[in-house]
């Protein structure tokens, strides 16, 4: 799970690999939809 943020640390600025199965949120509640 990967969860933008503005203020996330500089090392988590990799691309992510698309082949990867990687569910990406906007917010913390978007999690709800999926579980």
């Amino acid at each position: 799970m990967f969860i933008p943020n503005e203020h996330t640390w500089a090392l988590e600025h990799d691309e992510l690999d698309p082949n990867d199965k990687v569910l990406q949120l906007r917010t913390f509640n978007d999690l709800l939809e999926h579980f």
